[in-house]
């Protein structure tokens, strides 16, 4: 009996370490994602016109816009069988959007579902934005940046109680699935 009782508390003691590793470990797999490895295109009236296009393209409007608010500033409610979902102001304002994103800050969230170093939800659909050429992350980034007005409408936090609100088992699903990206060095 102690010898099993042993064995047990062994196994716990391990998978619980196991875990606080696997736990700690995502926000290190989140930061060192890939970046874009382009050098930085010249912003023209032509890149972000491109970016426009791309963006008109990509539907962005569709989850990072709602009716009576400014274009691109989020609030969708995006409702999950586990809570719900907001979609982020992507407008350059620096406090409440992406005003304060690198080119990489935006890649990794674009194409690699990152932000501000922790995993996105999947209803962001990085997947699909994988391949997406570097030159066309920079003008989606200079369109965003130069060719949005910005909105100062604060990000909702998401309706998902505890503990199905840890985002560390999305690094692990995202690393799981995800899918040999042609345009990247990372």
């Amino acid at each position: 009996m102690r010898k099993l009782r042993r064995r047990m508390l062994i196994a716990t003691a391990g998978t619980a370490a196991l875990l606080i590793a696997a736990i700690g470990l995502a926000p290190l797999l989140d930061w060192t994602v890939g970046t874009n490895k382009v050098a930085v295109l010249p912003v023209d009236a032509s890149l972000i016109a491109r970016g426009k296009y791309l963006a008109q393209l990509g539907d962005c409007a569709a989850c990072h816009s709602v009716a009576g608010q400014p274009a691109f500033s989020g609030g969708l409610r995006m409702t999950l069988p586990i809570g719900a979902i907001y979609t982020p102001n992507i407008t350059p304002d620096p406090r409440n959007g992406i005003g304060e994103f690198s080119l990489a800050d935006f890649d990794k969230a674009l194409r690699f579902g990152v932000s501000r170093g922790h995993s996105l939800y999947p209803a962001m659909p990085f997947p699909s934005y994988a391949n997406t050429r570097p030159e066309d992350v920079e003008a989606l980034y200079a369109y965003f940046l130069r060719g949005v007005e910005p909105a100062s409408v604060p990000n909702r936090p998401a309706d998902i109680d505890f503990p199905l609100s840890m985002r560390w088992p999305l690094t692990y699903w995202r690393l799981a699935l995800r899918q040999h990206r042609l345009h990247s060095k990372s």
